[in-house]
């Protein structure tokens, strides 16, 4: 497991065979705070899936249930993505803009980099 400042997990895999990997970026934005679901502040973000989910689909019906509520570290606004992968080859990528969250699940999204948004580096994957 990776910690950024030693506040939250950056990347880590779980002996259910759940991998999370979270990168920068810029675009990110969770949207106001809704007081109804419980808030899941965005450092502890990955740690809350390796420790709950054991698969991406898992992980995906965990995050539907909560809202990210952003967080500053060392005073640089924590703007990540994350994605997941697990043993039996599904993967996904999750992004929040816009106060929406976006996920693209499926097994061929098996690479992600930092910003732009992910739908910006299909876009790019594919003009090549």
């Amino acid at each position: 497991m990776t910690t950024v400042y030693g506040a939250g997990t950056a990347d880590g895999i779980n002996e259910a065979g759940l991998a999370a990997h979270m990168l920068y970026l810029d675009e990110s934005d969770p949207g106001p705070r809704d007081p109804a679901p419980p808030g899941l502040q965005i450092a502890l973000w990955i740690q809350y899936l390796l420790d709950c989910a054991g698969s991406v689909t898992e992980a995906l019906e965990l995050l539907a249930a909560v809202q990210l509520v952003p967080v500053e570290m060392r005073g640089f606004a924590a703007t990540v993505h994350v994605a997941l992968e697990d043993r039996s080859g599904d993967s996904a990528v999750v992004e929040y803009l816009g106060g929406e969250q976006c996920v693209h699940h499926g097994r061929q999204y098996t690479i992600m980099t930092n910003a732009p948004a992910y739908d910006e580096q299909l876009r790019l994957l594919e003009s090549r």
